[in-house]
């Protein structure tokens, strides 16, 4: 008998505990709902038509937003309400509704625009590209230039670091140039260049980590320390594309359009570098980009010959691949836009954005249930105590 009531207590416990469970369970889905850390939607640039609108839980294109000037990269609000294009034929930059592809404004822009990086407060949208001599900064509500970062020659890519050194605790902007990087103040001063072997291409800054990742043009992929500003060649031999960065590893993911592959690099530990890639999956066509869910659960890679495949990272296989036509240049993941009416613009070069958060209907569930959860975890925690604490019966 004694072993059975210890069983049973020990059940009565774990039972007491499911409500606690749930409710943790229910706050983290929440939180990763709020960061977007599943995604819902993947977006591909430079498909048959324009972009593509890849609904990850059904696993097929729902629709597809027309646009023309071969889009080529393509970045969503935070509230995934507004999807900012790059059009380089046309030498266009677009900001349209993410649910239904209307344009709400446009701006011209010398050369081919086709690289962007947006403000961690959404305000303002950095353009980038070849046969322009600078980085125009873009009010993402009007579409005017607000301000011009000169570098002399084309960009081919751009990337925003928050705070960090060289005094500019506003923040940075690098661009990378015919044979160097160039690192501005945002507020337009020139903070430092690094010259860069074989020509720098694309850029990929972890956030929270120490090193900047940069392919070049002639093939071969370094890395800048952003203490020493020391450049490390560390892989070579291919021809990579644009990178994207696992938020919780820092890992970061390349793909190889020459050999047919994404390559895994690890972050380095002081002054030891790994033997890079530490990983290395090979995809059935050519990729030309690479989407990171926030988790760190799912990779997107954007293949030649019309194609997405979404991969599993913990299993490290291929969970499906989904025709799409074109020429995919690039791929992002995001939430399901809000489902409300976006004021007609009434031109494309002035229409205002909806501001995030703008005209959001109240959701009571948002409200109601984790307040109900709370109350029920507390009833939980004073239960499990009751059942600790209680007097035993000897048998």
């Amino acid at each position: 008998m004694l072993i059975f009531s210890r069983k049973l207590n020990r059940y009565a416990s774990f039972v007491a505990l499911l409500p606690l469970f749930f409710l943790m369970s229910a706050l983290v889905q929440l939180s990763a709902y709020a960061d977007g850390g599943a995604p819902n939607l993947a977006y591909i640039a430079g498909t048959t038509g324009g972009v593509s609108v890849l609904d990850v839980g059904q696993g097929k294109v729902t629709k597809t937003l027309s646009l023309a000037g071969d889009p080529h990269m393509i970045l969503l609000s935070q509230d995934g309400r507004v999807l900012y294009v790059t059009q380089p034929v046309l030498g266009r930059v677009s900001a349209i509704v993410a649910g239904t592809g209307q344009t709400l404004c446009s701006v011209a822009l010398p050369g081919h625009p086709s690289t962007l990086a947006l403000s961690q407060d959404g305000n303002v949208l950095y353009v980038g590209g070849e046969g322009a001599k600078g980085v125009a900064a873009i009010d993402t509500a009007t579409c005017h230039v607000r301000q011009t970062y000169t570098t002399g020659g084309s960009v081919y890519g751009v990337w925003l670091v928050n705070g960090g050194a060289l005094s500019s605790q506003s923040g940075q902007l690098w661009a990378t140039g015919s044979n160097s990087i160039s690192i501005f103040a945002l507020q337009g001063a020139l903070l430092k260049t690094i010259p860069v072997t074989g020509g720098p291409q694309y850029l990929c800054i972890p956030p929270t980590g120490t090193t900047a990742y940069v392919t070049t043009r002639r093939g071969s992929i370094d890395i800048i320390d952003l203490k020493t500003w020391n450049v490390r060649q560390v892989l070579s031999g291919g021809d990579y594309g644009t990178m994207d960065y696992d938020a919780l590893t820092l890992e970061v993911y390349v793909p190889d359009t020459l050999h047919h592959s994404i390559n895994v690099l690890t972050p380095p530990a002081g002054n030891t570098l790994a033997v890079e890639p530490v990983r290395v999956y090979h995809t059935v066509d050519a990729p030309t980009s690479v989407a990171i869910t926030n988790d760190g659960l799912f990779g997107f890679f954007a293949l030649q010959g019309g194609k997405v495949e979404v991969f599993d990272l913990i299993d490290r296989d291929p969970v499906y691949t989904i025709t799409v036509g074109g020429n995919p240049h690039f791929v992002i993941t995001g939430l399901y836009p809000p489902a409300q009416a976006v004021p007609q613009p009434t031109t494309i070069t002035a229409a205002p954005l909806p501001t995030t958060g703008s005209g959001t209907p109240f959701n009571p569930f948002l409200i109601v249930v984790p307040i109900l959860l709370i109350l029920l975890g507390g009833v939980s925690l004073v239960g499990m105590l009751w059942l600790f604490h209680r007097p035993s019966k000897r048998q």
